[in-house]
């Protein structure tokens, strides 16, 4: 990703305490950087572990069932073509900028609030996918009565879904 855009969204997160102190982007705030009580760091080190450790496998699988796959779903494929992301090289730029944001995740305390660096690729794909969405709801091209809100939360659980069970089946098939 671009230096100056992480300097940008990370400058505004970090003033988020005393510029936004109500409303809507202290509760996005507040989500982000709150660990909830149940979270197991030790069961999130395990994951990881098993990941690098079938990292072949599980980048295979990523990229040849869960990414591509995904291009081809109609809900998907909608928001890919309105943006330009299925065109020439931007296809290799999404590639390359989902896998290093899985790749920012791997190593142990990447996923600590505020420090981690896999926390803030993660934080960095939701302002990211927030602002397509927002575009794209302005655009005159997005039919929103025939295809719906995009990137919903019912679409980030079945891509979610997508990258869990496709790297658990390559991990037992392949790995």
């Amino acid at each position: 990703m671009d230096g100056k855009v992480e300097d940008a969204w990370a400058a505004v997160l970090e003033r988020a305490p005393t510029d936004a102190p109500d409303g809507p982007f202290r509760r996005f705030y507040d989500d982000v950087t709150t660990v909830p009580a149940w979270v197991d760091w030790d069961a999130i080190a395990r994951g990881q572990e098993v990941f690098v450790r079938y990292a072949g496998a599980a980048e295979l699988a990523l990229l040849h069932l869960s990414l591509v796959g995904g291009f081809g779903a109609p809900k998907i494929n909608k928001v890919l073509m309105a943006t330009g992301y299925l065109a020439s090289k931007q296809t290799y730029r999404r590639l390359f900028e989902t896998n290093q944001m899985i790749v920012d995740c791997l190593p142990r305390g990447s996923l600590t609030p505020l420090v981690g660096d896999g926390w803030k690729a993660c934080v960095r794909v939701r302002f990211m996918h927030t602002k397509v969405r927002h575009r794209l709801l302005r655009s005159e091209r997005w039919q929103r009565d025939a295809w719906g809100v995009p990137i919903n939360q019912e679409d980030m659980a079945a891509t979610a879904l997508s990258f869990q069970y496709h790297v658990l089946f390559a991990i037992q098939h392949i790995g």
